[in-house]
């Protein structure tokens, strides 16, 4: 099925076709406008258009098309899906109870391998806020809630094993403020001093972008081993803060590195439980 969603900033549109056995489809709009374009089927994981013809799961990723008339060739490439497990993570989708948002339609939930940083399974949020996404291998994850024009909801991280393979009451919380149609552009990359320090269990990472990089940011132990990854993707110019949950850690001290084009640093936290 394919999916558009307009950019505008007050009105939301969302259209939909289904694809073929050959993997054509058609989707007709009663609207010109400007539009992300999204598929997803058994066995791969949900992908976006974009000009670059890559398989890009997460929208900050993808190519809006501006959809006025009959456009042919607009081809969405996906990556397959290889969960292969009995896990299954289910929860709750939140959003502040202050803010104006509350829509849970459009809401596509990823589980990414804190080991790996590889996707394995997807899912889509119900009307009522509930999700469950299913089908994961033993390993460690982090959800990711996507909605377009708002920042990612990152949950806290969650270990799938023999003994706990069905994991519940997991809640993803949406920031209201989305992105920003004209952010401030910082005039430096900076690497903040996370908030608490020492904590117990969340920690607060912020960091400034001066330019569209390709970015990591990543949780390593005393020992040089990596223990989560909050950020592997391409993330636009601008000022980003990241949850970091360490409920499943000892305590002691930890080490969370930026990457970000040519930028390296390195800053030490410690978790006091």
């Amino acid at each position: 099925m394919k999916q558009g969603q307009s950019l505008l900033a007050d009105t939301l549109f969302t259209f939909a076709g289904f694809i073929k056995p050959d993997g054509s489809f058609t989707v007709f709009l009663q609207v010109d406008d400007y539009y992300y374009l999204q598929a997803y089927t058994n066995y791969f994981l949900p992908g976006y258009y974009n000009d670059e013809g890559n398989a890009s799961a997460y929208w900050q990723d993808a190519d809006s098309l501006l959809i006025n008339s009959a456009i042919l060739d607009k081809n969405v490439y996906l990556a397959r899906d290889s969960s292969y497990g009995a896990g299954s993570i289910g929860g709750t989708i939140n959003f502040p109870s202050n803010g104006i948002q509350s829509d849970f339609e459009g809401i596509t939930l990823l589980a990414k391998s804190v080991e790996t940083g590889a996707l394995y399974s997807y899912n889509f949020g119900k009307e009522d806020g509930a999700y469950r996404v299913t089908n994961l291998p033993f390993g460690t994850y982090q959800l990711i809630g996507q909605k377009i024009g708002l920042e990612d909801a990152i949950s806290e991280t969650v270990t799938i094993d023999p003994i706990n393979n069905q994991i519940i009451n997991i809640i993803i919380t949406f920031s209201t403020t989305g992105v920003l149609a004209d952010p401030i552009i910082p005039a430096e990359i900076k690497l903040y001093n996370n908030y608490p320090n020492p904590f117990n269990p969340s920690t607060t990472i912020s960091f400034d972008l001066t330019n569209s990089e390709l970015v990591e940011l990543k949780i390593f132990n005393i020992l040089g081993e990596v223990v989560a990854v909050l950020i592997d993707d391409k993330l636009a110019a601008g000022n980003y803060e990241v949850q970091f949950s360490a409920f499943n850690l000892s305590s002691g001290i930890y080490f969370y590195t930026l990457r970000a084009g040519n930028f390296v640093q390195t800053n030490k936290m410690m978790l006091l439980k």
